[in-house]
């Protein structure tokens, strides 16, 4: 019976000690820095994958539910951006590659309106979250050397996009700003 107990007392301890690493996972992943985002592209067969997500105040300037006219153009003129994926992302070599948007993720138009907040109530219950999937589909993805990421033309609050490629052959990191904004898939092959 000795040797039971001692299991189980290790076990109890363990499921213990791990409970505020658990905790503090969970706010991690609703937590976000304004002017970062991130993007993640797979390229499977003919078909490039792109992933970003990003905070809404680097699109829109503002994590609420829209409260004025002004607001709301803006959220709107940003989703109807998002809906055209070609001019999001270009692609250089081969025979070229056209995409769609396949899904949008909008935590920002789910928030309810909260008429008073004061400055520091807001800004913690109101990190509004975007993300987005495009699929594009490639004539030659043999040929395809370059990604450009065209996102921070229509969005200056994005400065810095960090990310993963993934292809059949290599998995590599990247960081992506204003000035640097391809990515090279000719590496890949």
């Amino acid at each position: 019976m000795k040797p039971t107990y001692t299991i189980l007392a290790l076990c109890i301890a363990g499921a213990l000690a791990s409970a505020p690493l658990h905790a503090q996972t969970q706010r991690d992943l609703g937590s976000h820095q304004h002017g970062s985002a991130s993007l993640n592209v797979v390229v499977d067969g003919s078909i490039v994958y792109i992933e970003f997500e990003s905070p809404w105040a680097n699109l829109t300037g503002f994590e609420h539910s829209p409260s004025t006219d002004q607001q709301q153009a803006l959220l709107t003129a940003a989703l109807e951006q998002l809906d055209d994926a070609d001019s999001l992302f270009k692609f250089t070599g081969g025979e070229g590659c056209t995409g769609e948007t396949t899904s949008v993720v909008d935590t920002l138009s789910s928030k309810d309106s909260h008429e008073e907040h004061d400055e520091h109530d807001e800004h913690e219950d109101s990190h509004a979250d975007l993300l987005v999937n495009f699929a594009f589909e490639c004539v030659d993805i043999d040929e395809v050397d370059q990604l450009t990421v065209n996102l921070f033309d229509y969005w200056p609050g994005i400065e810095t996009l960090s990310g993963q490629l993934v292809t059949a052959s290599q998995q590599s990191a990247f960081t992506l700003s204003e000035q640097s904004n391809t990515i090279d898939l000719a590496v890949s092959r």
